[in-house]
């Protein structure tokens, strides 16, 4: 068994560097799902249930949950275009008033200090 892989790895080693590459990902991909596979078993081994298990209880279907996910979209739906079209409704019905304010001409502030003149040279 140890010279048919050792005979495997020498052939290996030989081979192209395309079929190496094609080896590598899939002893690696077959690695990783041994791995989680010991992990996940572990993990079931050591965590206990935390409640009972229920008694024939009938989950939804595919067709319920999917029903009732399109229910709840169109219903958001239509709250989102009802406040949009408020909001358009606001904005196209009310009505703008522009003032248009001359300044005083007679504006002069009293609290400041008078500035000094500076001669320019």
């Amino acid at each position: 068994m140890i010279q048919r892989i050792t005979m495997f790895v020498r052939k290996l080693q030989n081979s192209p560097e395309a079929t190496r590459r094609r080896w590598l990902i899939g002893l690696s991909g077959a690695s990783a799902v041994l791995v989680v596979l010991l992990w996940v078993s572990y993990l079931d081994a050591i965590v206990e249930p935390t409640q009972a298990p229920r008694a024939n209880i009938q989950e939804p279907g595919f067709v319920a949950t999917f029903g009732k996910g399109v229910q709840v979209v169109i219903g958001e739906a239509k709250e989102s275009g009802e406040r949009f079209s408020g909001s358009v409704k606001e904005i196209l019905g009310g009505t703008n008033e522009i003032t248009f304010q001359k300044p005083p001409e007679d504006f002069i502030l009293d609290s400041l200090p008078p500035v000094p003149r500076t001669p320019i040279p």
